[in-house]
């Protein structure tokens, strides 16, 4: 980037991208908590493209698409540990030759149910695969409450923690975000930055409970300590019990095998240490010497931010840099040592020590 280019700061505003799902996550916790829905409950009947959700089988040497029906539950717990079937289009070959079959045009970033309904890749529940299984876990909060997933998150996690920069409709709140919206950002090949359009909108048709949110650092930090918080018992984002269940192993082994073969190349835990998927995480099931401990919850976004969450908890967390700014490599989840100086860092800017 130009020397000259606007200092990034904890009050800049930028697009979290997938950091939005275990705000999520935590929405539909609280959900849960009120007895409005459980984890365990088949969700098809209160989204209609779920219940038409069919099964693509793996394209075969000719290429030929098969599709399946599905006749087994998709349940809410299966949409929060991306264990539904459902993948992200963007990095699928074999959803983008069922696309182009079909000749459709919508895509998972337009941030449209027409975006994120695409086939399940496996029957529910057999596998594991990274995808929009959050997002539709959003439109299932808004069928249950009546709102929009932005109009309840706002009322029930942004206002009560004073999370003012926080939003899926930046345009909405522009003028108080003057002077501190952070460029996005791409490598060039030469390994050079430059500033590039943002590949979602400012206002978008629908709120995307996986990778809608925009957000400051400052904010973004209150949420994650809201949460360490709820783990002590403390506030009232959640039970302790919800948060505790949100940091349980929830994959059984094969589904592990299966989480662990397609993340190992994007978070870079040494090889020999076992990882599961909580609900909105991975967890690493062992401690790594000198940086993580066992239990820490973690996860990332697209444009370059990662949240680190260590329980039992401490006054220790992490939004590792670059934070809010994006780059071309995409998720880029570090294994960094809660005694060092970054922890140290934020809890000195954010006042939690």
């Amino acid at each position: 980037m130009a020397v000259d280019s606007p200092r990034l700061t904890l009050d800049s505003s930028g697009w979290i991208a997938s950091m939005t799902k275990i705000v999520t996550a935590t929405a539909l916790m609280q959900l849960v908590e009120r007895k409005l829905i459980d984890l365990d409950d088949d969700v098809r009947p209160l989204v209609p493209e779920l219940a038409a959700v069919q099964i693509l089988k793996p394209t075969n040497t000719g290429g030929e698409i098969v599709l399946e029906n599905n006749s087994a539950a998709i349940t809410l717990r299966q949409l929060l540990t991306h264990s539904s079937g459902m993948s992200y289009d963007a990095v699928d070959p074999d959803l983008q030759k069922w696309s182009k079959s079909i000749g459709r045009t919508s895509k998972t970033l337009d941030q449209t149910r027409e975006g994120w309904n695409t086939p399940l890749r496996f029957a529910p529940g057999s596998s594991w695969m990274y995808g929009s299984g959050i997002d539709w876990a959003g439109q299932v909060l808004e069928k249950v409450t009546g709102q929009t997933l932005g109009a309840y998150m706002s009322e029930n996690i942004f206002k009560p923690l004073g999370m003012g920069d926080t939003t899926f409709r930046r345009q909405d709140i522009a003028e108080q975000l003057t002077g501190r919206i952070a460029d996005c950002c791409y490598r060039t090949p030469d390994g050079s930055l430059v500033a590039g359009p943002l590949p979602v909108s400012e206002n978008p048709p629908q709120d995307s409970g996986g990778a809608g949110l925009f957000s400051t650092a400052k904010d973004y930090a209150v949420f994650i300590q809201a949460l360490l918080s709820a783990s002590q018992g403390e506030g009232t984002l959640l039970r302790r019990t919800s948060v505790d269940e949100m940091f349980r192993p929830q994959l059984n082994d094969s589904q592990g095998r299966d989480m662990h073969a397609l993340i190992k190349d994007i978070i870079p835990f040494p090889a020999d240490i076992p990882m599961n998927h909580g609900i909105s995480g991975v967890i690493n099931l062992a401690d790594v010497d000198g940086k993580r401990r066992k239990g820490t919850l973690t996860w990332g976004g697209m444009t370059n931010p990662n949240w680190v969450i260590p329980l039992p908890a401490s006054s220790s967390f992490g939004l590792e840099p670059p934070l809010l700014t994006c780059v071309a490599s995409g998720l880029i989840a570090k294994v960094v040592s809660p005694q060092s100086s970054l922890f140290t860092f934020f809890r000195r800017e954010m006042r939690l020590s």
